[in-house]
């Protein structure tokens, strides 16, 4: 998606506290293998 909106040198990176912070929001269900928390930098070129 961040490409075709025209966006380069994507990085994505989960954070390492995130699979325990989501295993703590839900006791019934661990979604944590199905949902991370992230940072997402990437570049827009000038026009």
């Amino acid at each position: 998606m961040l490409t075709n909106a025209g966006f380069e040198q994507i990085r994505i990176e989960s954070k390492a506290e995130s699979e325990e912070f989501i295993q703590e929001r839900d006791d019934k269900r661990d979604v944590s293998n199905d949902v991370v928390s992230a940072t997402v930098e990437a570049r827009e070129p000038l026009r």
